[in-house]
């Protein structure tokens, strides 16, 4: 399957190192449910492995009907999760390629408001 011969259900994946940069940003809040060590990596792997751990991308956690892009011939599904992890509501953007099925997480944060 390319290259992500390990894909399995359940298991979250990037398409680049920018998104968990982006994800890791403190206004994302994930100092409130996991413990920052300020290293982005290690604390990246942290939040997918909790955000795995609580099965985030079930739909009993989609917000909505997935969008689908372009509309006319779709070839990108994009859904929105929400889940309470430790008191907190956790928001959760998934875009799956509809040709392989993977999924690949796009954006993530604590929501704080």
């Amino acid at each position: 399957m390319g290259i992500f011969p390990a894909y399995k259900k359940g298991k979250i994946f990037v398409k680049n190192s920018n998104v968990q940069f982006h994800i890791m940003q403190r206004k994302h809040a994930w100092g409130n449910v996991v413990k920052i060590t300020g290293n982005t990596e290690k604390d990246f792997a942290k939040v997918i492995a909790l955000l795995e751990e609580n099965n985030v991308t079930e739909k009993a956690y989609l917000i909505g009907n997935p969008q689908l892009f372009p509309e006319n011939f779709p070839k990108i599904k994009k859904a929105i999760h929400e889940k309470k992890i430790m008191s907190y509501l956790v928001h959760t953007e998934f875009e799956t390629n509809i040709e392989t099925g993977i999924t690949f997480l796009q954006d993530a944060w604590v929501v704080t408001k």
